[in-house]
């Protein structure tokens, strides 16, 4: 890459950089070419040589967060379900405006992203199986989506939303529920008094 290429690339950066700090403070109604400009300590004209309009600096923002906050990979092990739900919404409280605006973001992310979903739902589907080896298919890949979903942002959102919690309180909330889904499987795997498997 040439010096002026990467000059561009740094500069471009830096400009996402800024995006992304507006969206994360006052959500993507705060990301105007403008202010961009002035919080990345470049000219109006600059933010439009490099992104050319606002729906695309927009979408632009949008792939630099996927990559700054992918989704979490399922674990391999059932016993970090809970704790990996717990520390990423505490991550993620803090980031109120940016999970909100991702979250209402979504239809404009597409194939990639959802070849990754599939990916990490067949690895989830994995990890439950090393606790739930005689599920049958269909209800593991049910537990699977139950534990996915009470990890995801939305699950944050709605607890913020409707239940007035912060990222550490719905972080609970969430193990506490994958907690309960494990111990349940753990208990109807386990044999009952009388030998035979409940």
């Amino acid at each position: 890459m040439t010096l002026r290429g990467d000059q561009k690339l740094r500069t471009l950066q830096r400009i996402l950089e800024a995006a992304l700090e507006l969206l994360t403070e006052g959500g993507e109604d705060a990301v105007t070419m403008r202010s961009v400009a002035a919080r990345a300590g470049v000219t109006e004209r600059t933010v439009f040589r490099h992104v050319q309009n606002r729906e695309r600096l927009v979408k632009y923002l949008w792939h630099f967060a996927s990559e700054l906050y992918p989704p979490s990979r399922p674990p391999r092990t059932t016993e970090t379900l809970a704790r990996k739900a717990r520390i990423r919404f505490q991550a993620l409280g803090r980031q109120r405006h940016l999970v909100r605006a991702y979250l209402q973001s979504q239809s404009r992310l597409n194939g990639p992203r959802r070849r990754v979903d599939r990916e990490r739902a067949e690895a989830l589907i994995r990890c439950l199986q090393t606790e739930m080896k005689d599920m049958e298919a269909e209800k593991l890949r049910r537990r699977a989506a139950i534990v996915d979903v009470l990890s995801s942002p939305y699950a944050l959102e709605f607890l913020r939303q409707y239940w007035g919690f912060g990222g550490r309180q719905a972080g609970q909330a969430a193990a506490e529920a994958i907690e309960i889904l494990l111990d349940r499987a753990r208990l109807l795997k386990a044999p009952s008094p009388t030998g035979s498997s409940q």
